[in-house]
């Protein structure tokens, strides 16, 4: 994953001191190093601990990402996300067919023209490489088991697209 640059990203905390910190408790101390987003766009994050939040407003969940070595870690929500290859060319004919579905009023798979896209980018998948390609198919059996594209709120690679 990656932490999308945006005006309202969370902070980006830098040492494996608050990391720690932050893995025992959602608010890191006062005085901790921070990073912009706009730094780290090329590092790579991955999901260490997820925070669901049931009996609040949104009751979506929080996701705990850390870089590998764990020197920049954040709090964020799902929109923060965004899968790191998702605009690369490889992954190019993958996100073009789906799309076509996310820009469509009914993105239920059930129709004719969903359905044709939805084949084509499995297809356009299973020629991706290693973990890449495990990520994006079991992203897309997930999206078919839910049958429409507004339903993948817990599938990351679907939600980057909206």
């Amino acid at each position: 994953m990656r932490i999308i640059n945006d005006k309202d990203a969370s902070k980006i905390y830098v040492d494996k001191s608050n990391y720690k910190k932050l893995v025992k408790n959602i608010t890191p101390s006062k005085k901790a190093k921070t990073i912009s987003p706009k730094k780290v766009q090329k590092v790579k994050f991955r999901i260490e601990k997820v925070l669901n939040v049931k009996g609040r407003g949104t009751g979506a969940p929080v996701y705990l990402v850390a870089s590998k070595d764990k020197k920049y870690s954040s709090w964020t929500t799902q929109s923060g996300l965004q899968y790191h290859y998702l605009n690369s060319k490889v992954m190019k004919n993958v996100k073009k067919l789906l799309m076509r579905i996310a820009n469509r009023l009914n993105t239920s798979l059930k129709k004719a023209n969903s359905k044709r896209n939805f084949n084509a980018a499995m297809k356009a998948a299973k020629e991706l490489h290693g973990n890449q390609r495990k990520f994006v198919l079991r992203s897309l059996k997930q999206l078919k088991k839910d049958d429409s594209m507004s339903m993948g709120e817990t599938n990351l690679l679907i939600f980057g697209l909206q």
